[in-house]
Protein backbone atom coordinates (compact mmCIF):
# COMPACT_ATOMS: atom_id res chain seq x y z
CA UNK A 1 0.00 0.00 0.00
CA UNK A 2 3.26 2.25 0.76
CA UNK A 3 4.28 2.10 -2.49
CA UNK A 4 0.81 2.65 -4.48
CA UNK A 5 0.54 5.52 -2.36
CA UNK A 6 3.80 7.33 -2.83
CA UNK A 7 3.91 6.29 -6.79
CA UNK A 8 0.63 7.88 -7.44
CA UNK A 9 0.82 10.87 -5.64
CA UNK A 10 4.33 11.72 -6.46
CA UNK A 11 3.70 11.06 -9.96
CA UNK A 12 0.28 12.99 -10.00
CA UNK A 13 2.18 16.27 -8.46
CA UNK A 14 4.69 15.84 -10.97
CA UNK A 15 2.93 16.17 -13.90
CA UNK A 16 0.60 19.19 -12.29
CA UNK A 17 3.94 21.09 -12.00
CA UNK A 18 5.43 20.11 -15.23
CA UNK A 19 2.30 21.06 -17.08
CA UNK A 20 2.05 24.37 -14.70
CA UNK A 21 5.88 25.46 -15.56
CA UNK A 22 5.87 24.38 -19.17
CA UNK A 23 2.90 27.11 -19.78
CA UNK A 24 5.28 29.45 -17.69
CA UNK A 25 8.77 28.99 -18.85
CA UNK A 26 10.12 29.71 -22.38
CA UNK A 27 11.21 26.09 -21.77
CA UNK A 28 10.31 22.16 -21.06
CA UNK A 29 11.43 22.26 -17.00
CA UNK A 30 13.04 18.74 -17.21
CA UNK A 31 13.72 16.98 -20.50
CA UNK A 32 11.70 13.52 -21.07
CA UNK A 33 14.75 11.46 -20.82
CA UNK A 34 15.66 13.15 -17.57
CA UNK A 35 11.53 12.43 -16.55
CA UNK A 36 12.24 8.70 -17.10
CA UNK A 37 15.47 8.79 -15.67
CA UNK A 38 13.78 9.82 -12.30
CA UNK A 39 11.52 8.08 -12.51
CA UNK A 40 13.56 4.92 -12.53
CA UNK A 41 15.78 5.78 -10.25
CA UNK A 42 13.00 6.65 -7.57
CA UNK A 43 11.40 3.35 -8.71
CA UNK A 44 14.42 1.94 -7.29
CA UNK A 45 14.83 3.66 -4.14
CA UNK A 46 10.80 2.38 -3.67
CA UNK A 47 11.97 -1.62 -4.19
CA UNK A 48 13.36 -1.62 -1.02
CA UNK A 49 10.19 -0.64 0.69
CA UNK A 50 8.60 -4.37 1.32
CA UNK A 51 11.59 -4.83 3.83
CA UNK A 52 10.58 -2.18 5.61
CA UNK A 53 9.08 -1.79 9.26
CA UNK A 54 5.56 -1.96 9.98
CA UNK A 55 4.23 0.38 13.03
CA UNK A 56 3.05 -1.33 16.08
CA UNK A 57 -0.44 0.55 15.91
CA UNK A 58 -0.57 -1.28 12.22
CA UNK A 59 0.11 -4.67 12.87
CA UNK A 60 -2.39 -4.10 15.67
CA UNK A 61 -5.30 -3.25 13.84
CA UNK A 62 -4.32 -3.42 9.81
CA UNK A 63 -5.94 -1.28 7.36
CA UNK A 64 -7.44 -2.33 4.18
CA UNK A 65 -7.17 -1.39 0.92
CA UNK A 66 -9.73 1.35 0.45
CA UNK A 67 -9.81 3.34 -2.61
CA UNK A 68 -11.95 6.25 -1.83
CA UNK A 69 -8.51 6.66 0.91
CA UNK A 70 -6.10 6.35 -2.03
CA UNK A 71 -8.19 8.57 -3.53
CA UNK A 72 -7.82 11.35 -0.69
CA UNK A 73 -4.47 11.00 -0.42
CA UNK A 74 -3.43 11.32 -4.27
CA UNK A 75 -5.58 14.49 -3.83
CA UNK A 76 -3.70 15.86 -1.31
CA UNK A 77 -0.36 14.80 -1.54
CA UNK A 78 -0.21 15.40 -5.23
CA UNK A 79 -1.01 19.14 -5.13
CA UNK A 80 0.83 19.86 -2.39
CA UNK A 81 4.21 18.18 -3.73
CA UNK A 82 3.43 20.01 -6.87
CA UNK A 83 3.08 23.42 -4.66
CA UNK A 84 6.85 22.88 -3.01
CA UNK A 85 7.53 22.61 -6.64
CA UNK A 86 6.22 25.42 -8.12
CA UNK A 87 7.77 27.42 -4.75
CA UNK A 88 11.34 26.20 -6.23
CA UNK A 89 10.75 26.95 -9.85
CA UNK A 90 10.14 30.65 -8.53
CA UNK A 91 12.51 30.65 -6.82
CA UNK A 92 15.05 29.63 -9.01
CA UNK A 93 13.64 31.60 -11.79
CA UNK A 94 13.09 35.00 -9.94
CA UNK A 95 15.88 34.60 -7.06
CA UNK A 96 18.66 33.00 -8.52
CA UNK A 97 17.96 34.38 -11.59
CA UNK A 98 18.50 31.38 -13.90
CA UNK A 99 17.25 31.54 -17.02
CA UNK A 100 20.00 28.77 -19.14
CA UNK A 101 17.73 25.50 -19.90
CA UNK A 102 20.22 22.75 -19.03
CA UNK A 103 21.21 24.53 -15.63
CA UNK A 104 17.38 24.67 -14.68
CA UNK A 105 16.93 21.47 -15.58
CA UNK A 106 20.03 19.98 -13.88
CA UNK A 107 18.66 21.59 -10.67
CA UNK A 108 15.20 20.58 -10.93
CA UNK A 109 16.37 16.85 -11.55
CA UNK A 110 18.46 17.31 -8.90
CA UNK A 111 15.40 18.77 -6.46
CA UNK A 112 12.86 16.42 -7.43
CA UNK A 113 14.84 13.50 -6.65
CA UNK A 114 15.46 14.76 -3.36
CA UNK A 115 12.24 15.42 -2.51
CA UNK A 116 10.52 12.52 -3.67
CA UNK A 117 13.23 10.46 -1.52
CA UNK A 118 12.18 12.72 1.80
CA UNK A 119 8.45 12.26 0.75
CA UNK A 120 9.23 8.59 0.68
CA UNK A 121 10.51 8.84 4.01
CA UNK A 122 7.76 10.67 5.22
CA UNK A 123 4.78 9.10 4.39
CA UNK A 124 6.30 5.45 4.74
CA UNK A 125 5.17 5.98 7.97
CA UNK A 126 2.38 8.09 10.40
CA UNK A 127 4.79 8.86 13.31
CA UNK A 128 7.84 11.54 12.67
CA UNK A 129 10.38 9.71 10.12
CA UNK A 130 13.64 8.93 11.83
CA UNK A 131 12.69 9.84 15.16
CA UNK A 132 9.70 7.98 16.40
CA UNK A 133 10.11 5.52 13.76
CA UNK A 134 13.19 4.22 11.50
CA UNK A 135 13.25 2.55 8.44
CA UNK A 136 14.71 -0.61 7.46
CA UNK A 137 18.47 -0.37 6.56
CA UNK A 138 17.77 -1.24 3.05
CA UNK A 139 15.54 1.56 2.64
CA UNK A 140 18.26 4.11 4.30
CA UNK A 141 21.03 1.96 2.05
CA UNK A 142 18.70 2.33 -0.90
CA UNK A 143 17.78 6.45 -0.29
CA UNK A 144 21.61 7.16 -0.08
CA UNK A 145 22.52 4.80 -3.37
CA UNK A 146 20.33 7.29 -4.89
CA UNK A 147 21.55 10.33 -4.03
CA UNK A 148 24.69 9.46 -4.94
CA UNK A 149 24.07 8.40 -7.91
CA UNK A 150 21.34 12.09 -8.66
CA UNK A 151 25.27 13.77 -6.96
CA UNK A 152 27.72 11.88 -9.71
CA UNK A 153 24.66 12.70 -12.44
CA UNK A 154 24.31 16.70 -11.61
CA UNK A 155 28.64 16.37 -10.98
CA UNK A 156 29.14 15.29 -14.47
CA UNK A 157 26.84 16.98 -16.06
CA UNK A 158 27.75 20.61 -14.47
CA UNK A 159 31.19 19.68 -15.05
CA UNK A 160 30.48 18.95 -18.96
CA UNK A 161 28.53 22.06 -19.48
CA UNK A 162 31.40 24.11 -17.68
CA UNK A 163 33.75 22.55 -20.36
CA UNK A 164 31.28 23.31 -23.57
CA UNK A 165 31.48 26.27 -26.03
CA UNK A 166 27.89 28.07 -25.99
CA UNK A 167 26.63 26.56 -28.95
CA UNK A 168 26.47 23.05 -27.86
CA UNK A 169 25.84 24.36 -24.30
CA UNK A 170 22.21 24.24 -25.13
CA UNK A 171 22.10 20.58 -26.85
CA UNK A 172 23.72 18.62 -23.86
CA UNK A 173 21.44 18.68 -21.84
CA UNK A 174 19.52 16.08 -24.44
CA UNK A 175 22.85 13.93 -25.62
CA UNK A 176 22.04 10.48 -23.53
CA UNK A 177 25.71 9.68 -22.83
CA UNK A 178 26.98 12.85 -21.55
CA UNK A 179 23.53 13.88 -19.33
CA UNK A 180 23.45 10.80 -17.93
CA UNK A 181 26.19 8.10 -17.40
CA UNK A 182 24.33 5.29 -15.99
CA UNK A 183 22.23 5.19 -18.51
CA UNK A 184 24.94 5.11 -21.11
CA UNK A 185 26.65 2.24 -18.36
CA UNK A 186 23.52 0.27 -18.64
CA UNK A 187 23.05 0.32 -22.45
CA UNK A 188 27.04 -1.02 -22.64
CA UNK A 189 25.96 -3.82 -20.47
CA UNK A 190 22.80 -4.74 -22.41
CA UNK A 191 25.10 -4.44 -25.68
CA UNK A 192 27.18 -7.12 -23.82
CA UNK A 193 24.97 -9.21 -22.75
CA UNK A 194 22.94 -9.16 -25.72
Amino acid sequence: MKYIKLATSFNFGEVMSVIVASALLPFLPETPIQLLMEGLLYDFGQMTLPFDHVDKEDLEKPKSLSIKSLKNFIFFMGPLSSAFDLVVFAFLWFFFNIRDAATFQTIWFSYSITSNLVGMHIVRTAKLPFIQSNAHKAVYISSVALIAVRNINTIYTIRYSNRSSSTSHSLHCFNLRRNFPLLHWCNICKESVY
